[in-house]
């Protein structure tokens, strides 16, 4: 089955993040966008490619590693972006004192 690292678990155990992903799912601009975009040509050819992969066990492991790395990939600049931000607020508080 499908492996996340643990960064992706998290954001979604996260009852803040959680509360503004539904708030905007709830929206009446988001939902009219979701239904344009599902009823495009484009969309529709990606869902049947998804679905010719997912068919194939090995292609699938293939997207999956392709996502997987992504994944980590995308923590690990989130977490360079958390320490430039946590040493930025560390030097402003720094001056001033």
């Amino acid at each position: 089955m499908y492996r996340y690292p643990n960064a992706a678990r998290r954001g979604a155990q996260d009852p803040e993040m959680m509360r503004e992903a539904q708030k905007m799912m709830q929206s009446p601009e988001f939902q009219a966008y979701m239904k344009q975009m599902t009823q495009s040509q484009a969309f529709q050819q990606s869902m049947k490619k998804t679905q010719e992969v997912m068919k194939d066990p090995k292609k699938m492991k293939e997207m999956e590693s392709k996502v997987n790395q992504a994944l980590e990939e995308g923590t690990k600049q989130l977490e360079k972006v958390k320490l430039e931000d946590k040493d930025k607020e560390g030097e402003e508080g720094t001056k001033q004192l």
